[in-house]
C-alpha cells in the first residue's frame, strides 16, 4: 500500500474511527456483563422499487452483493412495474441494516484529486459532499467544490476503473480491509497520475461524500487497500461486493417490509 499519512483509507459507506478510552484507578473494579447477541428475527420479505426499465439490470449486481454477505439462501425476484422482492431467512437487527445498505446503496466509488487542499485542512473535509467531474450529471450547487478553481474536483478513476475487489485480514494491522484491484487502463492512469503527485493527498469519495483523504507517498498503480469501516469481516465482505458489482445502474429505494409466516 502506497498511501498513509492523513486519514486512512475508507470503505462505498464511512470511516474507521479508533477510540481512546483513559485508565481509571479505584480499589473496586465494577464491570457489567456483555449485551447478549440480537436475536434474530423471523424469516422476512423486503419489498424496494426502481425504474422499470432497469430491473434487469439491477438484479445481478443485487445478487453478487447480497451473495457476498453469505447469509444463506435468499429469493430475489422482480415484476415489470419495477418492484423487487427479496425473501430471506431469519436475521439479526445487524445483519437486517447490512442488507439494506447492499441493496440501496448506489456505490459509485471515485479517487478525486485533492491536491489543491493544504494538508492542514483535510480533515474538515471528511463527511463532506463534493462536486466532482466523474458526477457532473448530479452535481448539487449546495456540494462543495475546489477551493482552488471554484468548480468540481477533477476525478482520476472511477468505478469502471476497478476490476475486483476482495476482502482480506491484514497481517500487520489486524483489520479488515478491502483491496481493490484496477484494470490494466485503470492502474495506467492511477499509476501516472500518483507519480505526479508524491506527498499530496488523494481522497476516495463515495456517491459524492468523502470518506478519506490520504496522502500518496509513493507512486503506485495495481492496488489501493481501504479499511472497511466497521472493521468486520461482515462490513469488508459487504464493501467488496459494492465496489466489484459497481454501481447500481438506477436508484433502488426502499419500500417495505413484510414477516414472512
Amino acid at each position: 500500500m502506497a498511501v498513509g499519512g492523513a486519514g486512512c483509507l475508507s470503505s462505498i459507506f464511512g470511516i474507521l474511527f479508533a477510540f481512546l478510552f483513559g485508565l481509571g484507578i479505584s480499589s473496586t473494579v465494577v464491570t457489567e456483563p456483555p449485551a447478549p447477541p440480537a436475536e434474530p428475527t423471523t424469516a422476512i420479505r423486503y419489498i424496494f422499487t426502481t425504474e422499470p426499465d432497469q430491473v434487469e439490470a439491477v438484479l445481478p449486481a443485487l445478487t453478487k452483493r447480497l451473495e457476498a454477505l453469505e447469509l444463506g439462501t435468499f429469493d430475489l425476484s422482480a415484476d415489470a412495474d419495477g418492484k423487487i422482492r427479496l425473501e430471506l431467512p431469519p436475521l439479526s437487527d445487524m445483519q437486517q441494516g447490512d442488507v439494506l445498505m447492499a441493496v440501496i446503496t448506489p456505490g459509485f466509488l471515485e479517487l478525486v484529486d485533492f491536491s489543491d487542499v493544504p494538508d492542514e485542512e483535510l480533515t474538515s473535509w471528511s463527511g463532506l459532499f463534493i462536486q466532482t467531474t466523474g458526477r457532473l450529471d448530479q452535481l448539487n450547487p449546495s456540494d462543495a467544490v475546489n477551493p482552488a478553481t471554484g468548480g468540481p474536483f477533477l476525478t482520476v478513476l472511477t468505478s469502471q476503473d476497478i476490476e475486483s475487489a476482495s476482502a482480506q485480514l491484514s497481517d500487520v494491522t489486524q483489520s479488515w480491509d478491502v483491496v481493490i484491484n484496477f484494470t490494466a487502463a485503470g492502474g495506467e492512469t492511477l499509476g501516472a497520475f500518483t507519480a505526479a503527485h508524491v506527498n499530496e493527498p488523494l481522497a476516495v469519495v463515495l456517491d459524492g461524500r468523502v470518506e478519506s483523504t490520504p496522502i500518496i507517498r509513493t507512486a503506485f498503480r495495481d492496488t489501493v487497500v481501504i479499511q472497511a469501516w466497521q472493521n468486520t469481516p461482515e462490513a469488508a465482505r459487504l464493501l467488496a461486493a459494492q465496489i466489484t458489482s459497481g454501481p447500481l445502474p438506477a436508484l433502488v429505494i426502499f419500500d417495505t417490509m413484510e414477516v414472512i409466516g
